[in-house]
């Protein structure tokens, strides 16, 4: 089974692996288009209201969404409002690598 190779059948070879990182980086920082496409998508996302709300009215439910609450918005590492920044750049770049850490 011969794989062909990605960065060969990329028309435009400077959005091929490795170049994309570093010209989508100048893009989003030169070019006020781009600019303003990345703040009409991300801003909405980042101006919700984010809450956790439980899967029922049980004691138990209600226990688990405080848990995950309080986790995910003050118990980890980075703000969550850093952790969705940077988890956003994956709509620019087409990935981003998290480390899980406790």
């Amino acid at each position: 089974m011969v794989i062909p190779n990605l960065a060969a059948d990329e028309y435009f070879s400077k959005l091929a692996l490795p170049h994309i990182s570093i010209y989508t980086q100048k893009m989003r920082h030169s070019d006020a288009t781009i600019q303003a496409l990345e703040h009409a998508i991300t801003l909405p996302i980042k101006a919700t209201d984010w809450r956790v709300d439980p899967a029922s009215d049980s004691p138990t439910a209600q226990e688990a969404a405080n848990l995950v609450e309080s986790n995910l918005f003050g118990g980890m590492t980075i703000t969550f409002n850093d952790f969705l920044r940077e988890a956003l750049l994956a709509l620019f770049y087409g990935f981003v690598v998290f480390e899980k850490v406790f």
